[in-house]
């Protein structure tokens, strides 16, 4: 039940403008410290156009 839930609500949050954004997003801070990422590493130059 959570699975399916956690699945439709990225799936509604892709398809909002710019689509895909959610789940690149979603990637990249799977990649990163579980205890904590800064919020100014999310609004970097490098991670922006990554995102796009």
């Amino acid at each position: 039940m959570v699975t399916a839930t956690w699945a439709m609500s990225l799936e509604l949050a892709d398809a909002l403008h710019p689509k895909g954004l959610a789940s690149l997003t979603l990637q990249l801070a799977s990649q990163l410290d579980p205890h904590g990422v800064p919020e100014s590493l999310f609004l970097s130059n490098t991670v922006r156009r990554y995102l796009r």
